[in-house]
Formats: C-alpha cells, structure tokens, sequence
C-alpha cells in the first residue's frame, strides 16, 4: 500500500488517458489501489473498464504495471459512441503517437521490441447489431492502411489493438499488458481462483503489519500468495485444505519464498487452531461447480464461517467468497460490513465482509 500521488516533476510527458480492466463489479477496489500506487483517481469507462482520471505521465507507468488487482493495462487511442466508431475507423487515423511511445517503453522494459505485428480484438456488449468479427476486420484492414510497415498477425502479435463496444460507449485502446499478466505465473491447481480476485479479496480484508493470515480452504495458494505480495510484512501465512494435490500446488508456489508460512491438510469446517489466533481471514469456498460442496453450497458454508469466525481475533475481518445466492446467515461473533457483488467467468458472486468487534 503506497502513499499520495507524486507531483509533477519538470519535464514529465503526458500520454493518452490509462486504462485497467477487471472483473465486471470489482471497479472500485480496483480504483482503490490505482489511486494508493499514486495514479489518482479513476471512473467507470465501461462495465469493468477503468479510465483514470490524471492525465498520466510516462513515469506512472511502472506503478500501474504493480497492480495486482487489474486484469490487464492499455493505453486509450479513441473514445466516443457506439455509432461513431464506424466514422473513426474509415478515416484510416494513425494510432497517436505517445500511445506507441509508450508502448515501446513497456515493451522495453520487457527486453522486447515492437515489429510490426498486429492483432485486433473486439469485445461487445449489449449490441446486437455490431457483429465482433466485422469490427476486427475493418479496423485491423484500416490500421494497415495507416501503418504500411505492420501486416496482421493473431498468433505472434507484438502490439495489440482492443475494441470494447457497449450499448452506450466504444472505446479503442492499445494493449500495453502481455495477455499472461493477470495469470502472475502461478501453478495452477483445481478450481484456482484468478490472482486478481484474489488480491481484490485480500485488500478487503484491510491487511496490517502484524497479520496472522488464514485461508481455510487455500487450494494452490494464490490468496496466500497475493497477502505475501501486497507490500506489508505479516506474522504469518497460515493456509489449509482437504485435497493433498491442491497443497503440493501451493507448496510448489511458494517454493523457499515469502516465510514465514504453514500449509496443512485439514477439513476448514473443523479447523485445528485456537479460539481468536487469527487476525485476518480470506477465502474462496467451493461453489459445487468444479467442486463439490458437501451437502450443497450453503450447507458446508455456514460451518465454515462459524469456524472461521472462532479463531477470528477481536478487531480481525474476514472475507469470503461464494455465488451471489444462497445467501447464508452471519456467523455469532462477527458483524456483517460490507458486500461487493461482481461476474467471475460471467457467474454472479459476492465477497462478504465480516468483522469481529475489538
């Protein structure tokens, strides 16, 4: 967690407006961190599409790239309505010259250079009468035409140009995060949950210096993994499961790094630790999808926010993770203090808040 943002320094080069995309509802906690990195604020550019609202400077750029909680970084080209894009697109426009100053930079950084070879990505939504493939070929034909040096190409691209159309906006911008990003490299295990919603679950659980964190059914451990890299130090990573393949993936991932931390088998509804051990919980439970709930998604959750609530400190949060509906009562002990609904691979969920009164 960082401070303010910096003032301008002499010399500093604005570039075209930043943009974060993320889960569809996790907008504000992932415009909580942009502004903490000392990128100021962002607003809502389309559903899961942040646009920060500073003219940004080359120099915030490192900073935007230490998002944890963004799925993927671009830089702005063209911003109007749905209708207008067709108008933009046929003047056959050169992309702006700081957007591909700055993609070389990022490029740069990656040991990496530009070469001409591009892909063109269109998402849509809520319009029925723009067909995805469509704009992808005309733009991608225009873009050729205003840059004769480049020559498309979908699996070996260096530069990505990404089209997001909804019923209201169309927005056009370059990709400046690889499409691996969001992935941070972590080994995966069964049902893992995304780093990016894991380190959105770790900042709502508002993490202190002298944490005791616990995640009862931690599979590979990626929301251990996004506690130990948020940038605060900790007491220690403390994570669990039934499934020994799904902790051999988290014992991988952690490797030698990030100590100290303990991973043991047990079943989350009966857990092994004493009563107020834990200052911080945060968890992903089953959903009864990829895999089984025992005896339903509600009745294996309440057993275990009873159990999480137990060994929950006084002044400790926890925070936990499950689809929009069933909803399941509040545990005794802890108090209910917020809830952010948001589409994880299109499914409605929610990440609930709890806190145990000092």
């Amino acid at each position: 967690m960082r401070g303010r943002r910096r003032a301008r320094r002499a010399g500093d080069t604005p570039i075209p407006a930043l943009l974060a995309a993320c889960e569809p509802g996790l907008e504000p906690v992932v415009a909580s961190e942009l502004e903490e990195l000392g990128l100021g604020p962002a607003a809502v550019a389309q559903e899961g599409l942040l646009r920060l609202e500073c003219p940004p400077v080359a120099a915030d750029v490192p900073g935007a790239l230490g998002a944890r909680t963004a799925d993927d970084l671009y830089v702005e080209v063209w911003a109007g309505g749905p209708g207008g894009l067709a108008a933009w697109t046929a003047r056959a426009a050169p992309l702006p010259a700081g957007a591909l100053a700055l993609h070389r930079r990022v490029l740069a950084g990656q040991g990496r250079r530009p070469r001409g070879r591009l892909k063109v990505t269109c998402f849509v939504r809520d319009r029925s009468d723009l067909r995805r493939r469509d704009v992808e070929a005309s733009l991608g034909r225009q873009l050729l035409v205003a840059h004769p040096g480049w020559r498309l190409d979908p699996d070996r691209p260096d530069a990505e140009v990404v089209v997001f159309v909804d019923a209201h906006s169309a927005v056009v911008a370059l990709r400046l995060t690889d499409p691996a990003f969001r992935h941070r490299g972590y080994g995966r295990a069964i049902a893992a949950l995304s780093p990016t919603v894991a380190a959105a679950l770790v900042r709502l659980s508002a993490p202190a210096a002298d944490d005791r964190f616990l995640d009862p059914c931690c599979g590979g451990g990626t929301i251990l993994l996004e506690r130990a890299l948020i940038g605060l130090p900790y007491a220690e990573l403390l994570g669990g499961d039934l499934s020994e393949e799904a902790l051999s993936v988290a014992r991988a991932n952690f490797g030698p790094r990030h100590q100290p931390w303990t991973l043991r088998r047990w079943d989350a509804r009966h857990l092994p630790l004493p009563a107020a051990s834990v200052s911080r919980v945060a968890c992903n439970l089953p959903f009864g999808v990829q895999l089984p709930a025992a005896g339903g998604v509600a009745a294996f959750t309440a057993p275990c926010l009873a159990e999480a609530a137990r060994v929950l400190r006084p002044g400790g949060r926890m925070v936990f993770l499950w689809p929009a509906r069933p909803e399941v009562g509040t545990p005794p002990g802890v108090e209910a203090v917020r809830r952010v609904d948001f589409l994880l691979a299109g499914r409605p969920v929610a990440a609930r808040v709890y806190r145990r009164p000092p």
